[in-house]
Parts: structure tokens; C-alpha cells; sequence
């Protein structure tokens, strides 16, 4: 993407969450799809404004820390430092952001943040020719609010769209979030259930772009690994990734005698309780606890598994399930949205949400089937690999731009 003049065009994102030292792996796809349009476009000047993460965020229930926040902000908020990432120059700056309900406190002063900070670049750098929001709250709401001159793009990734906390009385999504959607150059939607569920919401109609996965991070095996049959768990321990379903389907599926050896990766709210779940079922024998990992330890953990399951309550979109197809191994999914765009005949199984029994079904079956990882990596590179995610991006990029192409 570069003007038919040759100068270079300068995108700048700026994303709702995005890693920092607190939070390595917040917003951490946003980083990785940045990389990848950075590596394949190479006449693109690339700009991240990266704000502080929600340990930033101002709360009543938290007023001295928000105050300080909101102090340190207001005086060094766009005092960050500027960091180079490979081609990409990423922006850090103290914004914080609350609630709609803190008035003034809410988005305002991550709005004045935000402003200064593209004022900052257009000094520093010349003038901006797109800006690639990710996230309509906080990030989309405030590029709405300041008009940039310039075309804008937001990619929306929550889901189920809207989270409770974005609607109003009688469902419907709060009005000004609703104007950040009629308000956007494109609008992108990560599945067709997700640019559904926007649509409904919005009046506006998305454009459907899968997330990517960097091909060259994620790779099969090529030897297994002599030992019983394991399935792999890749999730946060919230109640809509649905672990406590599949701690049931394993006792069934022990039940029948069937032996495999579960590993679930992750942590959250509910680690505990779904800890004491598999107590209780019996199955501590066979299931393994592996808490967080660190993002670059995933890729061997992924190869060294035989299968990917993880039965989702709803999935706007599911970057874990990509990671298993790029890294050649099976999956079993819900219906819940994200994984309906995924998985095909060849490359795993859906199944419903909330139903163990099946799922029990589904484990046993897949153990006795072939699946060939080849085919599968092939499926992943045609579909969500980072050349073919980049091209649809890029693509929409120019047709939003008012200026000419070569």
C-alpha cells in the first residue's frame, strides 16, 4: 500500500488493549497482526498508540489508585517512550478510562490522551492516512468522538457483541457506541455469527475477517510422541469457555473405559472451583493443570498434543482453535459463533454448547479417527494464515482510502 505518487502511507492503530509488562499478553493478537501487515507491506509507515492497560482504569471502587491514575495521567500522559518493533514505532502513553457512569471521568481523559498523541505523530511524522481502531470501547468511541480527517477502521473482536455492560435498560447498545459503528469508514467483523450479531445491533453491515495466526511460529509435528492419546485445553477459567463442561465429558468418557490424558492451559476466576470440580468427579488422575504459560512456550505445547478441544460458550471468534490447525492437530468446538467459520469435516468437530454427552461422543470418536495434519495445515494457511488475513485487510484498507493506488 503506498500512494501512486511513491510517498509512503502511515497507518497508525490504536487498540482498546494491547500487552504491556503488567498484562504480557493483553491484547497481544492486536501486536501480532500489526507485525504481520508491517512484514508483508512494506511502502506503510506503521504507528501503534498503546495506552496503559486496565489496571489503569479509574473505578469508585478503587478512588485513591484512580486518582493517582488520573494525576499521572493528565501530567505525563504522552511523556511514554517510543518503542521500535521491528518496522513497527509503538507509542506508549498513560491514558486511563472508566465507565460511562464516572461523567467526565469516563472516556474524556483517554480521549485528551489519544488526541495529543496523534497530534504528536502528525508533528513528528507528517499527516496520517488511516487509522485502524481495534475495539469500540474505549478506542473506538474516542477516534468517533475527535473526527479524525482521515478514513477510519475498526475491527471489533467482543463477544458476545454487546457485553452486558454496553447496553442499556432495554438491551440495545448504548447510542454512542452505536454512532462509533455508523460513524466508521468499515466496520470488521472477526466470524459471520460475530458481523450478525453487530448488525443487529447497529444497523451497520460488517465486513467478515478472520484473525490470524503467524504460520511461522505454529507449526505440526512430524514425529508423535510415544505415550496415551492427549487432548489439550488452551482457555481462560471463565464460566464462557466452558472447562466445567468438559471436566463432565471427561468422567464420562472414563467411564467407558476409554483412557486419554487431558492438559488444560490457562488461569482465571473460576481455577479453583473448576479445580475442585475434577476432585470431585474423580478424574484428577487424568487431568493435568498447567496454569498461564508464557505465549512463546505455546507452540511446543500445541505439537506435543494429539488433539484441541475447548467447548465454548461463544466464541466471537477463537485464535486458540487456528493455533491447533496451523499446528496440524484436530479439533473439537461448539456451534457458539467463531468456531462455525472454522471447523470443517476435515480439520475436527462441532458439537453443541453445553452438552457433555456429547462432547464424551466426540473425544472417544476422535481418538479412533485418522486425521491427517497435513491437510489440516494446508486448510490453516489458505484460510487464517498471515499472508492470506493480511491481503483482506490491505484490501479493505484501499477501499476506504480517498487517495490513489498504483
Amino acid at each position: 500500500m503506498a500512494f501512486a505518487n511513491g510517498m509512503l502511507a502511515r497507518v497508525v492503530v490504536i487498540p482498546s488493549w494491547f500487552p504491556n509488562s503488567v498484562q504480557p499478553l493483553n491484547g497481544s493478537f492486536v501486536l501480532e497482526q500489526v507485525r504481520a501487515l508491517a512484514a508483508t507491506s512494506q511502502h506503510i509507515e506503521w504507528h501503534v498508540i498503546a495506552a496503559d492497560g486496565p489496571e489503569e482504569w479509574l473505578s469508585l471502587r478503587r478512588p485513591i489508585a484512580s486518582l493517582r491514575s488520573f494525576v499521572r495521567s493528565w501530567l505525563h500522559g504522552v511523556d511514554g517512550v517510543v518503542e521500535r518493533d521491528g518496522r513497527v514505532l509503538i507509542h506508549r502513553v498513560h491514558a486511563v478510562c472508566g465507565s460511562r457512569n464516572l461523567g467526565l471521568l469516563g472516556y474524556r481523559p483517554y480521549k485528551s490522551i489519544i488526541a495529543r498523541s496523534l497530534k504528536q505523530i502528525e508533528q513528528s511524522f507528517g499527516a496520517i492516512d488511516l487509522i485502524h481502531v481495534h475495539g469500540c470501547y474505549p478506542a473506538g468511541l474516542v477516534v468517533e468522538s475527535l473526527r479524525p480527517g482521515c478514513p477510519w477502521v475498526i475491527t471489533e473482536h467482543q463477544g458476545p457483541f454487546p457485553f452486558a455492560e454496553f447496553r442499556c435498560a432495554d438491551g440495545s447498545l448504548w447510542p454512542e457506541l452505536r454512532t462509533v459503528f455508523q460513524g466508521a469508514s468499515a466496520v470488521i467483523a472477526v466470524s459471520r455469527r460475530h458481523a450478525a450479531d453487530i448488525e443487529r445491533f447497529t444497523s451497520v453491515v460488517a465486513t467478515t475477517i478472520p484473525n490470524m495466526c503467524d504460520e511461522r511460529v505454529f507449526k505440526p509435528r512430524h514425529i508423535r510422541v510415544p505415550g496415551p492419546f492427549t487432548f489439550l485445553t488452551v482457555a481462560s477459567l471463565v464460566e464462557g469457555k466452558g472447562v466445567d463442561v468438559l471436566l463432565l465429558a471427561i468422567a464420562e468418557f472414563r467411564s467407558h473405559g476409554l483412557i486419554a490424558r487431558f492438559r488444560i492451559v490457562g488461569t482465571g476466576p473460576l481455577a479453583d472451583q473448576l479445580r475442585r470440580q475434577s476432585q470431585l468427579l474423580g478424574i484428577d488422575d487424568v487431568v493435568e493443570w498447567c496454569g498461564a504459560l508464557p505465549r512463546d512456550a505455546l507452540p511446543e505445547v500445541l505439537r506435543s498434543a494429539d488433539a484441541f478441544v475447548l467447548p465454548s460458550r461463544y466464541e466471537s471468534f477463537g485464535v486458540a482453535y487456528i493455533e491447533a490447525m496451523a499446528s496440524g492437530i484436530p479439533i473439537i468446538a461448539t456451534r457458539c459463533g467463531g468456531p462455525e467459520d472454522i471447523v470443517r469435516a476435515d480439520s475436527g468437530v462441532l458439537i453443541p454448547v453445553d452438552d457433555h454427552h456429547a462432547l464424551a461422543v466426540a473425544m472417544g470418536k476422535m481418538i479412533d479417527t485418522p486425521y491427517d495434519a497435513e491437510s489440516i495445515r494446508r486448510d490453516f494457511v489458505d484460510r487464517f494464515a498471515t499472508q492470506a488475513v493480511c491481503h483482506q485487510i490491505m484490501a479493505l484498507y484501499e477501499s476506504v482510502s480517498p487517495r490513489p493506488f498504483p
